[in-house]
C-alpha cells in the first residue's frame, strides 16, 4: 500500500471532476485480447501525453476507514495514434508504469491511498480508463468478457459511453475520427 501526492493524480483530477469545463469524453479506448492476455488500446493523437489504465470498479472513491482503491496504470507521450498495452506488462519505452495516474479523487482529498492491481479475479468489476487529447469513456468489464473477445473484435465504448463487442477494425475508423 501507497500513501503520497502525485503530479497523475492531480491532472486526473482535473480531467474527471471539471467536467463542466472540459468536452464530452469520446470512444477511444478499447479492450483486446492477445494471446489470451487483456490488452488495452487507445486511440491519440500523435505526440499527446496519454493515460491507459484499469481499476476495480466496484468503487470509484475512498472515504476514511474503507479499504485502498486498486489501480494500474500507465503514462508517456504517444509517439504514434495507436497505443496498444499488455495490462499489467511493461511500458512502452519512454514511458511509465504509475498506480497513481487516472485514480479519481475528490478535491479535499488529494493524498490517496491506492494498491497496485496486479492482475485481474473473476468476479470483480473493472473498468479500463484513458486520456489522450481527449478523455475517453470508461470500458467495464469483467474476466468473462474476456473469452467473448475474437482475435479480430474490441470491447470498447459507443458514443453513449456504453460497452459493448466490435470489430477491432470498425472501432479503429471511429475513433480516428476524433483526432481530426
Amino acid at each position: 500500500m501507497m500513501r503520497r501526492p502525485a503530479a497523475a493524480v492531480v491532472l486526473a483530477l482535473f480531467g474527471w471532476t471539471l467536467t463542466a469545463c472540459t468536452p464530452k469524453p469520446v470512444p477511444i479506448l478499447a479492450l483486446a485480447v492477445r494471446d489470451g492476455k487483456p490488452v488495452g488500446v487507445i486511440v491519440t493523437c500523435p505526440r499527446m501525453f496519454t493515460i491507459l489504465g484499469v481499476r476495480e470498479a466496484s468503487r470509484k472513491s475512498t472515504s476514511p476507514g474503507e479499504p485502498p482503491l486498486a489501480n494500474w496504470a500507465i503514462s508517456g507521450m504517444a509517439d504514434s495514434d495507436l497505443v496498444e498495452v499488455t495490462l499489467f506488462g511493461a511500458a512502452p519505452q519512454g514511458w511509465q508504469v504509475d498506480n497513481n495516474s487516472g485514480a479519481p479523487v475528490s478535491p479535499g482529498n488529494l493524498d490517496v491511498v491506492l494498491d497496485p492491481l496486479t492482475q485481474l479475479r473473476p468476479g470483480i468489476g473493472y473498468s479500463l480508463h484513458g486520456m489522450a487529447r481527449y478523455h475517453s469513456y470508461e470500458v467495464d468489464f469483467t474476466t468473462d468478457d474476456l473469452d467473448r473477445i475474437g482475435p479480430d473484435q474490441v470491447l470498447g465504448s459507443t458514443d453513449e459511453g456504453t460497452t459493448k463487442l466490435m470489430s477491432r477494425a470498425g472501432f479503429l475508423r471511429a475513433a480516428r475520427g476524433h483526432c481530426d
